[in-house]
């Protein structure tokens, strides 16, 4: 059952990353995509590696006050690398559940209590391009696949969610106690559960909350300094504010699952987005890839060298999905 899972995943990834290659391919002039390529400007790119690691760098610290457990940063930041790294290889976004049990590992935490604030990690960064998207409708005309509305709702759900889950805790807990009683997979979520609600805390903490958006609020203005050098580095002058509007669409490529590292959903969202600032085609679609390069070989490069280096073995990162 688990193979065949596993299978399922993997073809229904590949079918969804073909999908959007093939939007982000269509009526595009090939040759002119490769002269734009050719023509680009490393100094930028080399800029916007450096801008990829130090939101990595900046990504494990926020973690790691979300968290609140003493332990070193160098633990959260290896965890992170190899949770991206697994994102980028394998489909279904199945580095989150490897970047916690990375994180138990050498933390010497429970896996609920990591993966617990992977989700709250992931939960946070919901609302950075959701603001960023609404707030930038004022001022460009978003795509038709992409609305206002959408986004506002997105956000209103996300706070509602969070109300609720917050508010009506013992319920909650209450619920899932009679719905799976006794069972291992009952025990395990009721502790997912509760350290879910012990890493909320931190919203009860003034300063950690305050660190916490703060960081959250660097942490994007890093990602819409990578986007701006790749875009400057194909000679495209939209301003700074414009790229973090990219990096707010292009973030939404990430919640789809598909095959490994994104592949054709993040060239499709990138070129939606600058085809709100009228950059052709051909030439978005050279951004796209290279951008998409950017985010994708440092993590890829630097996770695969910690887990060889750390002993934890790939298959073992692999199953955390069907072992939580």
């Amino acid at each position: 059952m688990k193979g065949f899972k596993r299978y399922f995943q993997i073809i229904a990834g590949i079918i969804i990353s073909i999908v959007f290659l093939y939007l982000a391919f269509r009526r595009v002039d090939i040759t002119e995509t490769l002269r734009t390529i050719a023509r680009v400007k490393w100094g930028y790119l080399i800029l916007a590696f450096t801008a990829t690691f130090v939101g990595i760098f900046v990504r494990s610290f926020r973690w790691r006050i979300i968290l609140n457990q003493g332990l070193p940063l160098r633990n959260f930041i290896e965890a992170t690398f190899v949770g991206q790294f697994i994102n980028n290889v394998l489909p279904f976004r199945m580095g989150d559940f490897a970047q916690g049990y990375f994180l138990s590992v050498k933390g010497n935490i429970s896996k609920s209590t990591a993966l617990s604030t992977v989700i709250l990690e992931r939960l946070t960064d919901i609302i950075p391009p959701s603001l960023i998207l609404v707030f930038g409708s004022f001022f460009v005309f978003l795509p038709d696949q992409i609305s206002r509305v959408n986004v506002i709702f997105v956000i209103l759900g996300l706070f509602l969610f969070v109300y609720s889950v917050v508010r009506f805790q013992k319920k909650l807990v209450g619920l899932f106690d009679k719905l799976l009683p006794n069972s291992n997979f009952g025990k395990r979520l009721h502790g997912l559960i509760n350290n879910f609600y012990a890493g909320l805390g931190f919203l009860k903490d003034k300063k950690r909350l305050a660190l916490v958006v703060l960081l959250t609020a660097l942490l994007w203005s890093i990602y819409g300094s990578s986007a701006y050098c790749c875009l400057l580095a194909f000679d495209i002058h939209i301003g700074y504010l414009s790229a973090l509007m990219v990096v707010a669409v292009v973030s939404i490529s990430v919640t789809i699952p598909s095959s490994p590292g994104y592949v054709g959903t993040w060239e499709f969202f990138s070129i939606l987005a600058l085809s709100m600032f009228k950059v052709g085609k051909s030439i978005a679609l050279s951004f796209a890839l290279l951008y998409h390069l950017v985010g994708w070989l440092p993590v890829t490069l630097m996770g695969f060298i910690i887990v060889l280096k750390s002993g934890v073995s790939f298959s073992r990162l692999e199953n955390q999905e069907e072992n939580q």
